[in-house]
């Protein structure tokens, strides 16, 4: 996901949603929850996204 969201990025420090840089998941920009990332997850059809999402969180852990 990260590479083609930086390519993408937008910035203008003047504008309200290009000052900062920011990806939406589900609709929000920020408390985004482990049910978020499930929806999108179902949505597209990824399968054993909640064992991805754990091995994730336990690797950024270490």
């Amino acid at each position: 996901m990260s590479p083609a969201y930086d390519m993408g990025y937008a910035y203008n420090p003047e504008g309200q949603r290009t000052s900062v840089h920011q990806m939406s998941i589900n609709g929000r920009f920020s408390c985004i929850t482990k049910d978020d990332l499930l929806e999108c997850a179902a949505r597209d059809n990824i399968k054993n996204a909640a064992r991805i999402i754990d091995e994730v969180c336990q690797a950024a852990s270490m």
